[in-house]
């Protein structure tokens, strides 16, 4: 039997089902929606709930150290975290991201965050100027976020924001969002004509954006 986790009404007029990151089923209902019509729905697609709930089970399995936090990802390598006495600010050598040994336990992971802010800005700004010039573009502004659902947005006041958490990507994919967001610039929307902007300068795109998908789990890190 399928486990519906959630139910979130709203003004809107269907029923849409999601699979969070976490494997739990989330239904979207309108609000006058039956009980019952849901139920039948989440019966109706049963197979694909089962389906890609096993996949995520399958990636957070395989994903365990990540997820709690005993391994860290920068720029697409795995990396253990490490105390460290002799140093006084968060450094990356080797196959480890030392932290400094006097560091309170509860203030280990806020300070990793900000760490890691401080290099995605500056590897977001680098990423998307390069693509930028190769695309004959100019963002007025190019900065990160903190969104749950996504690795980019572009604004119609022309601003690029990129998640901060592309710093665990790997640089090929850093490269797809960027790409993916200045193309906006020409076709705000995600039309045929959006995706040959994207392809004319990412031939491979169909194989980055299958990979940053398998990476979406990350977005929910550093949350708690």
């Amino acid at each position: 039997m399928i486990v519906i986790d959630a139910i979130i009404r709203s003004k809107r007029k269907t029923v849409s089902l999601i699979i969070s990151p976490q494997g739990k089923l989330i239904v979207h209902a309108p609000v006058n929606c039956p009980l019952n019509y849901i139920e039948s729905i989440v019966k109706k697609r049963s197979d694909w709930i089962t389906k890609n709930q096993s996949k995520i089970s399958a990636r957070n399995e395989a994903n365990q150290n990540i997820l709690n936090y005993k391994n860290v990802l920068y720029m697409g390598k795995v990396y253990r975290l490490a105390l460290a006495d002799n140093i006084t600010s968060i450094t990356l050598y080797g196959n480890a991201i030392y932290i400094p040994l006097k560091t309170p336990k509860d203030k280990i992971k806020r300070n990793l965050v900000k760490w890691y802010k401080v290099q995605a800005l500056e590897i977001a700004q680098q990423r998307v100027s390069l693509y930028a010039n190769i695309m004959h573009l100019m963002p007025k502004n190019i900065s990160i976020n903190n969104t749950k659902t996504s690795w980019g947005l572009c604004n119609n006041k022309k601003e690029i924001k990129l998640n901060w958490r592309i710093i665990m990507l790997p640089l090929e994919l850093v490269d797809y969002v960027a790409v993916h967001e200045l193309a906006h610039l020409i076709e705000f929307n995600h039309s045929k004509r959006f995706w040959q902007v994207v392809l004319n300068v990412l031939p491979d795109t169909a194989k980055r954006k299958k990979e940053l998908k398998k990476g979406d789990f990350l977005l929910q890190l550093f949350r708690d």
